[in-house]
């Protein structure tokens, strides 16, 4: 039996979780700067801007 052979679902189980959280960081990085830039959006208009959206 080979290395590779030997220990193929604990390999696979390592892989998933990596990418898996690296998916969920992505998201999270992603939300967050929308946010952020949402939160900038409206930060920057005149009051009266903000009236005309938001009433």
């Amino acid at each position: 039996m080979s290395y590779l052979s030997a220990f193929p679902s604990t390999n696979m189980k390592i892989l998933q979780r990596f990418l898996l959280g690296a998916i969920a960081t992505g998201l999270m990085l992603s939300v967050t700067a929308r946010s952020q830039a949402a939160g900038r959006y409206v930060l920057n208009q005149s009051p009266q801007t903000i009236e005309r959206y938001f009433g």
